[in-house]
């Protein structure tokens, strides 16, 4: 968030400095991508596009933690691609997840999809918050919860028919 701060205040010093108008491709803030899993890159979304995918977004976590704190299983499965679905659901990845050492201190065996939710996700994600997002890619967002010591990757979010969903790339 910062390095876009930084990046909106560069622009307005440009754009209010010059007697022209900004052409359409100076009216594109850079916006840098701090991957987790990619070589950081740069990707450039307008300013406009930026606070519209903001305010989706942070709506859309709203929503996901009203049903991951209700425990609303049948609803959070909609805000799950297929992708996420098939690579995090697998029973390949639940066996992974399974030697946690928190799982097997607990005596917690995870057998499917909804153990998954109710023994990892709702503990973890029912107070998310939005303080950072960047964009990856056309349509993926990573979300960012920041406290004094660290920056936590908490979703990688992906549009899909105009709605934001859990994902992973």
């Amino acid at each position: 968030m910062k390095i876009f701060g930084f990046c909106v205040c560069f622009f307005c010093a440009a754009l209010f400095s010059c007697g022209s108008q900004p052409s359409a491709s100076e009216s594109e803030v850079p916006v840098v991508v701090e991957s987790v899993q990619t070589d950081p890159h740069l990707v450039i979304v307008s300013e406009e596009e930026y606070k519209h995918d903001l305010e989706d977004v942070n709506r859309t976590i709203l929503e996901l933690n009203k049903t991951i704190a209700s425990g609303n299983y049948r609803r959070w499965k909609e805000y799950l691609t297929q992708e996420f679905v098939d690579k995090e659901l697998s029973a390949k990845k639940l066996q992974e997840i399974n030697s946690m050492p928190l799982l097997v201190r607990n005596n917690i065996r995870l057998r499917d999809a909804n153990d998954y939710f109710t023994y990892v996700v709702v503990p973890s994600r029912a107070s998310v918050r939005l303080d950072d997002m960047v964009h990856v890619d056309v349509g993926r967002v990573e979300v960012f919860m920041v406290d004094d010591t660290s920056r936590t990757l908490v979703y990688q979010l992906e549009k899909v028919e105009d709605k934001w969903k859990i994902s992973t790339w």
